[in-house]
């Protein structure tokens, strides 16, 4: 699954994120850098009371987090900007406690974590395409109804978060990932 942007203001263009202050948690704050957004910590369980509470006018998240914790009710705005991915669940084990585990433990383990994986990555599917099914439709509705006023031109935010993130890794000599 991948993060978009939640905001209790319509985003047109990148300049629209300048001063705002968008709910990024540790790695996730480096999306935001070079946009002129100012990166506050949080977690989901604390996202709608920081929206609603005017702590932070937005978040980059994911579709399945938002939902769950009704983040939508206090930032309606969804930018599809599809900048990143994450892992949603492991099943790990101390390296130190793995040897000393039985070989016949470890095999059901190794085949338990890889069903658990498989699994799990079905489960985020389903719950990303029901999401965006439902923002998908909330957004022609509002089209339909002349609610909202289209963009004109492409939306160049996913270019510019980005091309931002490739000059951070450029920069910091390391490796980000954003997959397209």
């Amino acid at each position: 699954e991948t993060y978009h942007l939640m905001t209790n203001f319509p985003v047109r263009s990148l300049d629209d994120l300048k001063g705002r202050k968008i709910l990024a948690p540790g790695a996730a704050a480096i999306w935001l850098k070079g946009t002129g957004a100012i990166a506050v910590d949080g977690a989901l369980s604390t996202y709608y009371t920081q929206l609603k509470t005017g702590v932070a006018d937005g978040t980059v998240s994911i579709l399945t987090g938002i939902y769950p914790f009704r983040i939508h009710e206090v930032a309606p705005y969804v930018t599809f900007v599809g900048i990143g991915a994450q892992c949603t669940g492991a099943l790990t084990v101390n390296l130190d406690v793995w040897r000393r585990l039985p070989p016949a433990a470890r095999d059901i383990l190794s085949r338990l974590g890889r069903e658990y994986g498989e699994r799990a990555a079905l489960e985020v599917l389903e719950r990303y395409a029901d999401a965006y099914r439902i923002e998908l439709d909330k957004f022609l509705r509002a089209v339909n109804g002349d609610q909202v006023d289209l963009p004109d031109g492409a939306d160049g935010l996913k270019a510019l978060i980005l091309a931002d993130c490739a000059q951070q890794s450029f920069e910091s000599g390391t490796l980000i990932t954003v997959p397209g």
